[in-house]
């Protein structure tokens, strides 16, 4: 695991190596933001959908950093939880208050 950290350097700063997933941690990071970009591409006419999916894949960011705790520190575990947390909580502001309803008529 350390030629991995000396190899990639920055990419793993402050990240606990040992342990399976904790190694897992940019790629979860990259794989949440690529699966965004692409669901907003497809789904713009359809932006509850859009939002509810991103709601979804914050919930499995969130479970991942709960889960998995791959941080070194506790204070930069706690930031990262409550920084996903806010976020999920603009993602419901956004859907109760973006009229997001159709109208029937």
């Amino acid at each position: 695991m350390k030629e991995i950290k000396q190899k990639y350097g920055s990419l793993y700063l402050g990240v606990r190596l040992q342990g399976s997933f904790r190694i897992y941690l940019v790629i979860e990071m990259l794989l949440v933001k690529f699966f965004f970009v692409v669901i907003t591409a497809a789904m713009y006419k359809m932006p509850g959908i859009l939002v509810n999916m991103y709601m979804f894949l914050n919930n499995m960011h969130i479970i991942y950093i709960g889960l998995v705790e791959p941080y070194e520190e506790k204070s930069q575990q706690r930031i990262e939880l409550i920084n996903a947390w806010m976020l999920h909580m603009c993602a419901y502001v956004i859907l109760l208050l973006a009229n997001l309803m159709q109208d029937p008529k």
